[in-house]
């Protein structure tokens, strides 16, 4: 979520708006969870929503899994 020059959730909002990303399965995994940021994140249409702290490599491959 937290990037230099653009948040991950303006970035996942470009993606959606471009006719040739929009497609793109975007997968936020932050380490800043806030409820905001998540409502936000559903918002901008991510395709999955990973808080650092608590997700384990059996979940994050089943995300990657469902999504490929």
């Amino acid at each position: 979520v937290n990037m230099p020059g653009m948040s991950g959730l303006d970035l996942t909002e470009a993606i959606r708006n471009s006719p040739r990303l929009r497609d793109l399965p975007v997968v936020i995994l932050t380490g800043s969870v806030t409820r905001e940021e998540e409502v936000r994140g559903r918002a901008v249409a991510a395709s999955a929503y990973l808080d650092k702290s608590t997700v384990d490599q059996p979940r994050l491959l089943e995300v990657l899994s469902a999504l490929w």
